[in-house]
Formats: structure tokens, C-alpha cells, sequence
């Protein structure tokens, strides 16, 4: 293994490159990146090892707000656990999971334990938090909205007090949240931006600000993400993300067949 004396922050802060991987195994490839953000379920102690012996930053996917049926935490909730509006349980049908209560202290309690295990136990370096975007969900009320990112930036601060030596990554929740979490997190991604459709140009503009802000207030690392299946839709946006995590010195990655292959 090669000694490596820098923290994680600083090897972060200099990482060059990126990956984001959600299928089996794959250590090896896995470890020819710098940052490598995999789903923790999907890697043996093997692969973490070989991505250690590489000096492979290996960031835990962690679902914030949805869990569907399929996820092992599921079983552990009670109703009161799943935000609802109207009375009815908020259910994203193209992913088959339910939106979370962040105000729920069994759901808060689960989620620690969970990113604490991963962190202290199973040899992470981070968190990667998806999902804690829906925070700024349209489907929410605005009253509901803000409580709830309120909630979201309490958990992450949490996070940060817990878990000082280890990184913090958010994805999305670039409007509100993010302008609230930023004192707490080491890395920011942005998962396919629209900058290729014209009716979102202003809007991606404005983030695309708020970004650099965060980038040079709060030596927030910027990452952009895009799914290839979007990048197919859209054949240019790829080109302008790309062109524009270039110019602004932020990490750029195409995930291949919905994060579940690998270049």
C-alpha cells in the first residue's frame, strides 16, 4: 500500500478525476480514479481494499429521503416515518420508493447509524448523500418545504459534527438546501444539468453561480454528473457540462447504463 500522509480533504481538494458506480464489485477499475462513489451494498471487503491500496478515495452512496420496499431500512419504519401530503404517502413511481419524514427521530436515528457504520466500520472515506434533494420538491407545500429543509440541513450539520475527519458530499438541492449545508460539506454535485435546454438556461445560470459561490466561500469541491441515458436525449448536454466544469475547475463524469457499468 502506498503511505499516503494527506488528509482526506486535501487529497479531495486535488482529486482529478471521478466515478460514479452503483453495480458489483469492480475494484480495480474502481481504483484507477481518484474519488470513487459506489453503492456500499454492491462492494466486498476485497474491493475496498484493492481501492484502498490505491489511495481511491471511496465515497458510500446513501439515500437520504426515499426508500422504497427492496431497501433493507424498510422494514424498520413505522407510518409516521413517510412524509405525507393530503394524508397520502408521497410515491415516486419511477424509482418505486416513498419520500421520507426528515422530522422523524427514528428515521434521523436510523440514517446516523447507518452513515456511522459505514464511516467507522466498513472503511469509507464519505458520503455521498443522494436523494436529500427532494427537499425542494415541487410536490411539497411551501410550508412543508421549508420545514423539511430546515430538517435536511440539521441532519447534515449532525454529520459534519460526528464525523469531522471523513468527507461530505451532497447531491443537488441547489437552491435552497444547498446555500444552508454549505458550511458543513466538502463536495457538491450536480447531477445532470440542463444547460442544453433553453428554457432552463437562466435558471442553470443562477445555480451555476450559486456553485462557485459555495466553491470559493466554503472550499466546496463541484462535481457534475450526467447519466449517459440524458446525454443520449440531449446529445449536447454533455458537451456544454463538460465544457463549462472545464472552464470553472469543477470534476466532470458520464455515468454509463444508469451508474451500473464502467468505462
Amino acid at each position: 500500500m502506498r503511505l499516503d500522509i494527506r488528509t482526506r480533504r486535501e487529497r479531495f481538494q486535488e482529486a482529478r478525476n471521478y466515478s460514479v458506480y452503483y453495480g458489483q464489485g469492480n475494484g480495480h477499475k474502481l481504483s484507477r480514479y481518484d474519488i470513487a462513489i459506489v453503492e456500499p451494498s454492491a462492494q466486498s471487503v476485497d474491493d475496498i481494499r484493492v481501492m484502498k491500496e490505491s489511495n481511491t478515495l471511496i465515497i458510500a452512496y446513501v439515500t437520504v429521503m426515499e426508500l422504497g420496499s427492496f431497501h433493507s431500512m424498510y422494514s424498520m419504519l413505522d407510518e409516521d416515518d413517510f412524509l405525507k401530503v393530503n394524508g397520502k404517502r408521497v410515491y415516486k413511481e419511477a424509482f418505486d420508493t416513498y419520500i421520507l419524514n426528515l422530522q422523524s427521530k427514528r428515521w434521523q436515528g436510523l440514517l446516523h447509524h447507518h452513515v456511522g457504520n459505514l464511516l467507522l466500520n466498513e472503511g469509507y472515506d464519505g458520503i455521498f448523500m443522494d436523494t436529500i434533494g427532494d427537499v425542494e420538491g415541487y410536490f411539497l407545500p411551501p410550508v412543508e418545504r421549508n420545514i423539511q429543509i430546515n430538517q435536511a440541513t440539521h441532519i447534515v450539520k449532525r454529520f459534519r459534527e460526528s464525523f469531522q475527519n471523513h468527507l461530505i458530499v451532497q447531491n443537488n438541492g441547489l437552491e435552497q438546501l444547498c446555500v444552508k449545508t454549505a458550511p458543513y460539506l466538502d463536495g457538491i454535485c450536480w447531477e445532470n444539468p440542463p444547460f442544453s435546454q433553453k428554457e432552463s438556461e437562466d435558471w442553470c445560470y443562477n445555480v451555476l453561480d450559486r456553485v462557485i459561490r459555495m466553491k470559493r466561500e466554503h472550499s466546496v469541491k463541484a462535481l457534475f454528473l450526467n447519466d449517459q441515458h440524458e446525454i443520449k436525449l440531449r446529445p449536447s448536454a454533455g458537451i456544454i457540462s463538460q465544457s463549462i466544469a472545464d472552464k470553472h475547475e469543477f470534476l466532470y463524469y458520464e455515468a454509463q447504463e444508469h451508474y451500473m457499468t464502467l468505462l
